[in-house]
């Protein structure tokens, strides 16, 4: 697997595909309809072999360097060094994904302190 050969031993895979979070978490890929099942079952297994490796669900607005990656990869213009060299656009990206998953997890604590509290 090329995050192994990279050398990455915890690894977060996010994904805003909620079908699919949901299928990885609970384990059971029979319960779940998805329509790419070959996917599921090299996630399922990729996760079996190592413990480290977690998958998350991300809303869309939080995951949009994912879309850009992805959208750039089918049209062939993702340039080879992007990991350690992104591009501008992609640098935004990511910086806009940062504030909205910090913003969520905020909410999210707030949401939890209300809850305790009340």
């Amino acid at each position: 697997m090329i995050i192994q050969d990279l050398g990455n031993k915890n690894v977060i895979f996010e994904t805003d595909c909620q079908v699919l979070a949901r299928c990885v978490e609970s384990n059971q890929p029979s319960l779940c309809e998805w329509e790419s099942r070959g996917i599921l079952d090299d996630i399922l297994s990729a996760l079996k072999s190592n413990s480290s490796f977690l998958v998350h669900f991300i809303p869309r607005q939080g995951n949009k360097a994912a879309d850009w990656l992805a959208a750039s990869t089918n049209k062939e213009v993702c340039p080879i060094g992007w990991v350690g060299i992104p591009l501008p656009s992609l640098s935004r990206l990511l910086e806009e994904d940062l504030k909205s998953i910090r913003y969520q997890q905020a909410q999210a604590s707030t949401s939890t302190s209300s809850i305790e509290l009340g």
